[in-house]
């Protein structure tokens, strides 16, 4: 399980957020928090605009939600743009191999 999230500052919250819902096992907003070194708040902002955008499913279990990354998603912003999600997850040394097909 990853301890630390960190990644050079070139990396923003949405992209540190969604490394670390891939490299943790079954996170809580708690758990994300605390290894992005960031609120629950920034926490629950940032998992709305990842599921929003479709690179991050919801699913509701009991109380809590469930999250799983879309690693066939498209990134939609200039610089990735054509890039599937998988591809961006590849290049992080945070990811195992099996992660993203998981739901976490």
């Amino acid at each position: 399980m990853a301890e630390r999230c960190t990644m050079p500052e070139l990396i923003s919250t949405h992209g540190l957020i969604l490394l670390c819902i891939a490299s943790t096992p079954r996170p809580t907003v708690a758990r994300l928090a605390a290894v992005a070194h960031v609120s629950e708040r920034t926490v629950s902002r940032v998992l709305t605009d990842l599921v929003e955008a479709g690179y991050v499913t919801r699913q509701r279990q009991g109380t809590r939600n469930s999250y799983t990354v879309r690693p066939e998603a498209e990134v939609s912003d200039r610089v990735g743009r054509g890039w599937r999600l998988e591809r961006l997850l590849e290049l992080s040394p945070h990811t195992p191999e099996a992660v993203p097909s998981q739901p976490v």
